[in-house]
């Protein structure tokens, strides 16, 4: 009985199903013997109707014949002498019916006792037929015909008497099969009800504490007892799974408060290290405050030599107005050959027209390609995304299998029920295999991209070989220029004689102009560039040490 309650939940159940159906199988074969002694006096039984109803089909057929006989030994009638051969004829088949049908010994005597009668019968006939009246051959013919009416009777009442004793054994035969199945199946049904109720009880309970402690652990009580842990079943299978899990979640916590403490001990090393550095920050830029505070002095003085230089430019301004009366004449020639150069440089225009033309198709596409390699820096970066997820799957994966080896090691044969964890790296291998997936999706992209690139690329060295055409024709158009450039040249000798003193203090205006726009230009830029980089550099200063301060 000890090693029952030792065996497994698998053996315990085969065990009840095995002696129910054992019971099944004790109640089948007593029914189906029961029913085979039913049926074996049922063919008696029907053994003896068959011969009863062809000894009544005789006797019928006997009375006939007496009856044919009689009226012809009376009245001698030859019409009587057919019915009565047909009678007997009748008689004797169904005697020979009764004789095949028999095959029991009593039934096999019993018309043995017959088989005389319709022969006998037939002599007193013949006998009778050679005299007539009231004779002595007719009287021993109406006695053959008692005899074989109390002969056929005899039989009639033997084979009734034993088919009465047939019909209530077979009745009993069956009575008794039903009530031994109707009462070994309830005991066979309730036996099993007794299985199953000890069964589901001897597992239901168990399961219920591990469910519970289960329950218990999930919400974080980890000292919880687990029970069934002595059992041999698998129940405590799963008690010892269980022990070995709450293990792990026990050192999982101890891991993540160490965890937490090494993140709060470099949270404060950052915090110090910040402040540090926005100390040094904030006496750096200090510095660069009071440098930005000198340049700021050095431009008003810029500004005071820039007064001076356009007091001077507008003397020699003056100058230059009396001495450009003398060049007009010469200019005049100039005009003329400048319109010659001007029709040549129509056509220059024209043809320089169609290379802007050109050009802006260039720059079209180059724009088409900037924009392809642009897509293709976005899948780029789409890909260093996946790659990351999939390192930090790959690592979480990583973490798992570790906690599976150990505990699967630790738990032997137990480890085999500790499918927490092995549906977990399962999981974490799907998403690796997706993201995987996903890889292959944006490569597919960049190398789509790529090959827009290329044709966009294509099209810009097909558009710079028509810009090098046309830049062709405009050396052409240059060349007609030479000839008016060379009377341009002359009048502009004669010019220039008359304009030495103007150019003398056209020089002299041109350095003084283009010294004080240079140093215009300079002071308005410095000045803007100084504000917005003073208030820039405060604002930015005074943020970044907030913030590091608050952090």
């Amino acid at each position: 009985m000890g090693s029952i309650l030792r065996a497994t939940i698998k053996t315990k159940i085969a065990l009840g199903f095995a002696i129910v159906l054992v019971a099944l199988a004790g109640v089948a074969v007593k029914t189906t013997f029961a029913l085979l002694d039913a049926s074996a006096l049922y063919q008696d039984y029907r053994e003896v109707a068959r011969v009863s109803s062809a000894i009544g089909e005789m006797r019928a057929r006997m009375y006939g014949v007496r009856v044919a006989a009689e009226s012809y030994v009376l009245s001698g009638d030859a019409s009587h002498v057919e019915r009565y051969d047909e009678r007997l004829a009748d008689a004797v088949t169904a005697l020979e019916h009764a004789r095949e049908i028999a095959v029991d010994p009593s039934l096999t005597a019993i018309i043995a006792g017959l088989g005389e009668k319709p022969a006998a019968y037939a002599r007193a006939f013949e006998a009778a037929r050679r005299e007539t009246g009231e004779t002595p051959a007719y009287l021993a013919l109406l006695e053959a015909g008692r005899d074989a009416g109390r002969t056929i009777e005899e039989a009639g009442r033997r084979l009734d008497a034993k088919r009465d004793e047939i019909g209530p054994r077979i009745e009993a035969t069956i009575s008794s099969a039903a009530t031994l199945a109707i009462w070994a199946t309830a005991g066979a049904v309730l036996f099993g009800v007794v299985v199953a109720f000890l069964l589901g009880r001897s597992i239901t309970g168990p399961l219920g504490a591990i469910t519970a402690a289960m329950k218990r652990i999930s919400d974080g009580d980890l000292d919880t007892a687990i029970p069934g842990r002595e059992r041999a079943d698998e129940i405590g299978a799963m008690s010892a799974a269980l022990e070995v899990f709450r293990g792990a979640l026990h050192r999982n916590r101890e891991m993540e408060a160490q965890a937490r403490d090494r993140d709060a001990r470099a949270q404060e090393e950052k915090r110090r290290a910040m402040r540090t550095l926005a100390d040094e920050f904030e006496a750096k830029v200090g510095g660069l405050a009071r440098s930005v505070g000198a340049a700021a002095t050095e431009m008003e003085a810029t500004a005071r030599a820039m007064t001076a230089s356009a007091e001077e430019t507008n003397g020699r301004s003056a100058a230059v107005a009396s001495a450009a009366g003398q060049t007009s004449s010469n200019v005049q020639a100039v005009a003329t050959a400048t319109e010659e150069l001007a029709a040549s440089a129509g056509e220059i225009g024209v043809q320089v027209g169609e290379t802007a033309s050109r050009s802006r198709h260039a720059v079209d596409e180059a724009r088409a390609t900037n924009a392809s390699v642009q897509d293709l820096s976005q899948a780029a970066q789409r890909i260093g995304d996946v790659v990351d997820m999939i390192s930090q799957i790959a690592s979480q994966t990583n973490l798992l299998a570790l906690n599976a080896t150990i505990e699967a090691a630790r738990a032997g044969e137990a480890g085999k029920g500790f499918a927490v964890v092995a549906a977990e790296v399962k999981t974490l291998a799907d998403q690796t295999a997706k993201a995987t997936d996903e890889i292959s999706g944006q490569i597919a992209r960049v190398q789509e991209t790529t090959g827009r690139a290329v044709t966009a690329i294509g099209g810009i060295m097909a558009t710079i070989e028509d810009m090098n055409r046309i830049a062709t024709a405009v050396a052409s158009a240059v060349e007609e220029q030479q000839a008016a450039t060379k009377e341009i040249a002359r009048n502009v000798n004669e010019a220039a004689r008359g304009t030495e003193h103007v150019t003398g203090n056209i020089g002299g205006v041109r350095e003084a102009a283009t010294a004080t726009g240079a140093a215009s230009g300079q002071v308005l830029s410095a000045a803007n560039e100084l504000a917005q980089t003073a208030s820039q550099l405060d604002e930015a200063v005074s943020a970044f040490v907030h913030g590091i301060r608050a952090a």
